[in-house]
């Protein structure tokens, strides 16, 4: 009797040893073959996550009306447009989930949001007023929201960019691969400090030169006048994998 006892208990140290050291699992144990995403790693998954909840409001939205325009970018950066007026007012945006509200420090503009899709929404003002915006074009400045998976479903073609500088471009069943940089900057005889340009140098399987239009949290659109024949049939408008239904 005393020795099925003992081994009973040794069974439930055992037992217990081994769930507490599946509990004590930390992201420093993590590698990237375990990561949900199989073509990404570590350091791409961190950037994507960093921009996870603010991603879907990344870019311009243009109101109908003769009120202002504004631009939300990564930083939490927020840029009034007021059309008529040179130049933006500059000062910091932010979204609660939880409230619904949108605020932001640019004179009195807060909203509560009662309706949001990828391309528009509407917001009623501190005064009561019900607004429209409807998501614009913009080249955010931010290279990291390059980060992650992006679809043009119409071609069938994927783009992956990673962090480490790696491309992963598939057309239908064809995978291609090899290495991106990027050349983002203000030109000087646009005066505007907030109007970028950016171009896209290919290097791999596919070797080339393409312009970026836009890009913001939803899109990202590569001119079809500038580049190489190589790159010419993957200068589309895609994306971002997060918003394809």
């Amino acid at each position: 009797m005393k020795s099925n006892f003992l081994l009973k208990k040794a069974l439930l140290f055992i037992i217990c040893f081994n769930l507490i050291s599946c509990g004590n699992d930390n992201d420093e144990n993590i590698t990237d073959e375990d990561l949900p995403s199989a073509n990404l790693d570590k350091e791409s998954e961190t950037i994507i996550n960093k921009y996870k909840s603010t991603r879907q409001w990344i870019g311009r939205w243009n109101t109908s009306s003769r009120k202002p325009d504004f631009i939300f970018l990564s930083d939490g950066t927020c840029l009034m447009d007021g059309k008529y007026t040179t130049g933006y007012t500059v000062g910091k945006w932010k979204y609660n989930p939880d409230t619904k509200y949108m605020t932001t420090t640019c004179g009195s503009w807060i909203w509560t949001v009662n309706d949001f899709d990828i391309n528009q929404w509407t917001g009623i003002s501190s005064g009561g007023t019900a607004y429209v915006y409807t998501r614009g074009y913009w080249n955010c400045p931010n290279d990291e929201l390059l980060i992650g998976k992006w679809l043009n479903t119409e071609a069938s073609i994927s783009i992956t960019f990673k962090a480490n500088k790696e491309y992963i471009i598939t057309a239908t069943d064809t995978e291609f691969k090899g290495n991106y940089e990027v050349n983002t900057y203000s030109p000087s005889d646009w005066n505007d400090e907030y109007l970028f340009a950016r171009y896209m140098y290919l290097s791999g399987d596919i070797n080339g030169k393409m312009r970026v239009n836009y890009l913001d949290g939803k899109q990202l659109i590569f001119d079809d006048f500038e580049g190489s024949s190589e790159t010419e049939p993957y200068k589309l408008t895609y994306i971002y994998s997060d918003f394809v239904k």
